[in-house]
């Protein structure tokens, strides 16, 4: 038998690329190089400088402001007989027993009444700065 001829596609116009594909949602996002970390993980240390130095801006300058001088100051104990009712320089400061008191250095004058005894006592002194005096005073017989 003879051999039939075969018959051959007609030729078409050479096709078109196939369409690409539209780029979904992962292709919109670049791939970060991959010695650095990627792009969803922020990095650890660039906004904590940012909000340190928003807070150092935000507080007042500290102002320097003078110091009050002080006065430079000496003790007196002051004994007596109990319920001795004391004044320095016009001002009570206690009763006896009493715990020690501190005044400015300087010349003061201490008063001592004893209702109970019905007596009192009048000293003046010179304090100095640092100085811890004892005063004594004998009220009665």
């Amino acid at each position: 038998w003879p051999a039939l001829p075969v018959a051959e596609a007609p030729h078409a116009a050479p096709s078109a690329p196939p369409p690409t594909p539209s780029p979904g949602p992962e292709a919109l996002t670049p791939t970060p190089p991959s010695d650095t970390a990627p792009a969803t993980e922020p990095a650890a240390a660039a906004p904590r400088p940012a909000v340190a130095e928003a807070t150092a801006k935000k507080r007042p300058a500290k102002v320097a402001t003078p110091k009050a001088e002080v006065q430079a100051q000496g003790t007196l104990e002051l004994l007596a007989p109990p319920g001795t009712v004391v004044s320095v320089n016009g001002r009570q400061v206690g009763t006896t027993p009493m715990p020690p008191v501190n005044l400015a250095q300087g010349h003061h004058t201490v008063h001592f009444f004893n209702a109970g005894l019905a007596q009192e006592a009048t000293r003046e002194l010179d304090l100095t700065a640092g100085e811890y005096r004892v005063l004594r005073v004998k009220l009665g017989n």
